[in-house]
């Protein structure tokens, strides 16, 4: 099954200051252990999301953030009660989670369950999928919203480069607190280094049967320490697939983003 991965991540990289690192990404790993590398990959972040990538077409940005007539659309306020809401931190433009809470609220009190929906999942995509700056819902996770909403794309790619972009920057700058969509690294992450008593193809349910336990910083500095490729589970139950990628549109094959 051809994909056109590369391209994928590529164009779902958006800003213009992405570029430069972006293109590096495809062709480094991102946790190296002794003697092999480990990053993850389109076909597991698609098994942990649970939605098929071949079954709707990508998120990619189209060059053009949502206007704030639409968001005012999507908020259901009038377009004076959106220039009061909308905000530009630090030239992130978007909407403080506090407005939008209360907005919630209304909408609860409203019994408008439709737009209420809406906002619920609004906000789990800045908070969980595509965090930037805490308690703050900026366009890009607007458009990703209604990009799904509104055309069926999915959001494979798109989190999985936010994720391949923020881990190197990271590393590059020493920083601190990862702006990415954590609890989908961490599962991946937990997923290789821990070995389930169960086979099941649910990676909630194998990661349940993993008992991962709670560890202190040292303990998960050892863990990683330690690894090695005998103890690191390569396939997970869940991962098993009869496509896979091998081929980029005229690439005859695509390097590996795990060793």
């Amino acid at each position: 099954m051809a994909k056109s991965l590369r391209k994928e991540v590529w164009e779902s990289l958006e800003p213009s200051q992405y570029r430069s690192t972006a293109r590096g990404l495809v062709h480094t790993q991102c946790f190296t252990f002794q003697g092999f590398q480990l990053a993850p990959t389109m076909e597991e972040y698609e098994r942990l999301i649970g939605i098929p990538y071949d079954k709707s077409p990508p998120y990619l940005f189209k060059g053009h953030y949502p206007s704030w007539a639409l968001v005012a659309r999507l908020l259901k306020v009038p377009k004076s009660e959106m220039l009061k809401l909308k905000k530009n931190w630090n030239r992130v433009k978007g909407i403080l989670v506090a407005a939008l809470e209360e907005r919630l609220q209304q909408l609860h009190e409203e019994e408008d369950w439709l737009a209420f929906v809406d906002m619920c999942e609004l906000l789990v995509y800045d908070i969980m999928l595509f965090p930037q700056i805490e308690r703050y819902v900026d366009l890009a996770a607007i458009d990703a919203f209604l990009g799904k909403r509104d055309r069926g794309e999915h959001h494979i790619v798109e989190i999985l480069a936010n994720t391949y972009y923020t881990l190197n920057y990271c590393s590059k700058k020493n920083g601190k607190g990862l702006r990415c969509c954590t609890s989908l690294l961490f599962l991946w992450l937990t997923t290789h280094l821990f070995h389930s008593s169960k086979r099941t193809r649910c990676p909630i349910e194998d990661h349940y049967w993993s008992c991962v336990k709670l560890l202190t910083k040292a303990e998960w500095t050892a863990r990683l320490d330690e690894a090695t490729k005998r103890s690191i589970r390569w396939y997970p139950q869940w991962n098993k697939r009869e496509d896979v990628i091998i081929h980029c549109e005229g690439f005859p094959n695509i390097l590996l983003m795990g060793t």
